[in-house]
């Protein structure tokens, strides 16, 4: 989760009007979806608080009353996405200070949290109030091999938030302007914040004065209280996050392809000023959001195809994994394990809530339509078994690209595009959103589970043939430069 690309864009951000967020998680391994139906709940249940990592149940800590009815979620294999009311999460790991992520007051995984706040919420101010009342009870810990704090997108049809939680039982949640986008790359950038706004931030009630208490805020000072000063990586003993390229140069990229100029880049040591909510030029759309998150910092001097920054001779922009990485780190990634977009839109709005995933890495992938009011999910996509499911069949067609990216990426470019944007023209905002199957008296989430497969069902047809292709066409190569490289006969040879 350390290697995560997240954003956010308000309503007025975007072109039809929906508040959208966007994740690539670089976490390397296979992912597919989840469906979780909405449930009624007995008086007495009770949810079992486990300090887990990625689902892998340890000790029960403690245990939390449950709420009589939970909203449907669908989630990926091991996080939860968007729920059946438009409200959906995105996220990042974040560097904090050691101390809260050894508190032994502790027990709730973020795993756990995400899951019941999106079970619960019916609005983006409701799903943090729920895991904020949580985590201040409950307290937040990472018990995985990488153990951090977590810097949270959340979204509803009206608002987009960034929660960040550092660990122990302290939070805070700052909203994002209506007209602006917003990206985050692994670390806390709040920052300076006023408290007691209650309008745009919402925080645990101990936030400054636990800060004060340890000594990571000085109450008496004249500049206001600065959550990532407080809470941030200040302690890590190497160069914090804020002037580290690995995060701020993902941000720095999304800005300036947000505001349609080339920022200042940020450079090694050096805090980097530059912004983080950004204004677009125009408004984004789809295809815009899904270009920043396939992006490789094309056409900048930190363009990942060229060889001095990682680039292999057949153009492919993914550099070699090695940790320090010497290479700029782009927002796309080999080892993607899979990438979404949430596009949610208000209540009463003729459609309902999209969430677009694409598995594997998003630049040889396709974002496939799904809905979080549907009643079930196509098996490919809902399963992570190595001869049926579709991240499998993706992964192969990604390794064959690579072998060959400038003869091979863009056919999967064209391609896959093709599909997205006739996906994107039939759910462009008319009553077929939400009421497919009215006509004949199909039940709206069984009409938008059939609209789901036949969108599966062509994606996988597409990278099935393209992955045929590209085979045909690496064996072609081969057999070329096997010829090229044979000896030409002499004349002597040839008597």
């Amino acid at each position: 989760m350390r290697g995560c690309t997240t954003l956010l864009a308000g309503r007025e951000a975007t072109r039809d009007g929906s508040v959208m967020a966007a994740f690539n998680s670089d976490g390397g391994t296979a992912s597919w979806l989840v469906r979780r139906p909405r449930a009624v709940h007995a008086d007495g249940d009770a949810i079992p608080v486990y300090r887990d990592w990625r689902g892998g149940r340890r000790d029960v800590a403690g245990s939390i009353p449950q709420v009589p009815e939970t909203a449907q979620v669908l989630a990926t294999d091991y996080l939860p996405a968007v729920n059946e009311h438009g409200v959906g999460i995105v996220l990042n790991a974040c560097r904090g200070r050691f101390d809260l992520n050894r508190d032994p007051t502790s027990s709730l995984s973020h795993f756990q949290l995400l899951q019941i706040g999106l079970e619960r919420a019916r609005t983006a101010r409701e799903a943090i109030r729920c895991m904020g009342v949580l985590v201040e009870e409950h307290g937040f810990l990472d018990a995985g091999p990488f153990p951090t704090g977590k810097n949270v997108g959340i979204i509803d049809g009206r608002e987009a938030w960034w929660m960040e939680i550092p660990g122990g039982h302290q939070w805070v949640a700052v909203r994002v302007p209506d007209d602006a986008v917003s990206g985050n790359a692994n670390r806390f950038w709040l920052g300076e914040l006023d408290p007691d706004d209650g309008e745009n931030v919402m925080r645990s009630e101990g936030l400054v004065s636990c800060a004060a208490e340890r000594g990571w805020h000085d109450p008496r000072a004249k500049r206001g209280f600065d959550f990532t000063s407080a809470y941030g990586d200040a302690d890590w003993g190497d160069i914090p996050s804020g002037r580290r390229v690995y995060s701020t140069l993902r941000e720095w990229r999304i800005a300036s392809l947000v505001c349609g100029e080339v920022l200042p880049a940020p450079l090694q040591g050096v805090e980097w000023s530059g912004p983080h909510v950004v204004v677009p030029r125009d408004r984004l759309d789809l295809s815009a959001v899904f270009r920043i998150m396939r992006d490789h910092y094309e056409g900048t001097a930190f363009d990942t195809r060229r060889p001095e920054n990682g680039g292999d001779p057949n153009g492919c922009p993914h550099p070699p994994f090695r940790i320090p990485t010497p290479y700029p780190r782009p927002i796309d990634m080999f080892n993607t394990q899979m990438s979404y977009v949430i596009q949610s839109r208000a209540a009463g709005a003729k459609s309902s809530s999209v969430l677009w995933f694409a598995v594997h890495s998003p630049s040889t992938g396709c974002y496939v339509p799904f809905h979080p009011e549907a009643t079930r999910l196509h098996p490919a996509y809902g399963t992570g078994d190595q001869s049926e499911g579709a991240f499998w069949k993706q992964f192969t067609l990604n390794l064959l690209i690579r072998q060959d990216w400038r003869g091979l990426a863009g056919r999967a470019r064209a391609a896959y595009d093709r599909l997205e944007e006739e996906w994107m023209a039939d759910l462009s905002g008319d009553d077929r959103w939400a009421a497919r199957g009215a006509q004949d008296g199909t039940p709206a989430g069984e009409a938008l589970a059939e609209a789901s497969d036949r969108a599966a069902e062509a994606a996988l047809e597409a990278c099935s043939r393209l992955t045929h292709d590209a085979r045909a066409f690496l064996a072609e190569t081969m057999m070329r430069e096997t010829l090229d490289e044979l000896p030409v006969p002499s004349k002597e040879q040839d008597r």
